[in-house]
């Protein structure tokens, strides 16, 4: 069994206010409370809403990223907004399926974007609803 499971969760952030980015991190963190993980969510301490950054600040805000990334045992992704850019949850989910191999979850809600093939290709789960988000991970963190 687990300690405790380090989750990277990601969601689009680009052109999306950043009061609506950590209420989406504060609610998962709600909905996970009562089981051994630690949601980490670098992108909430940034100043990535400051957005265009220079070259310097992205590449930094990147390595901080993949740093993070580095150190979790699961990636939970929300791309249940289909009308935002998603550029960066790609690339993470990516990273972590190429580099790491480990698990991905992805929430999708009622969005149509469950069929995409970097979604189909990567996540060991695509979820409709965060009850069955909450009982993967429930059962990720018996095992």
């Amino acid at each position: 069994m687990l300690t405790k499971a380090r989750i990277f969760f990601a969601q689009p952030i680009d052109c999306i206010n950043r009061d609506f980015v950590v209420e989406r991190v504060q609610e998962t963190k709600k909905l996970l409370c009562d089981l051994p993980v630690e949601l980490v969510a670098p992108y909430c301490d940034e100043n990535w809403h400051n957005l265009p950054l220079d070259r310097k600040q992205a590449e930094n805000f990147i390595e901080k990223d993949i740093s993070a990334i580095n150190t979790c045992d699961m990636l939970l992704v929300d791309l249940s907004r289909e009308d935002r850019l998603a550029i960066g949850v790609i690339f993470e989910m990516a990273y972590f399926w190429f580099i790491s191999k480990k698990k991905i979850i992805v929430y999708v809600g009622d969005s149509a974007v469950a069929d995409r093939v970097w979604i189909t290709a990567t996540a060991q789960n695509i979820c409709h609803t965060w009850e069955n988000v909450r009982s993967i991970i429930a059962d990720y963190t018996k095992s």
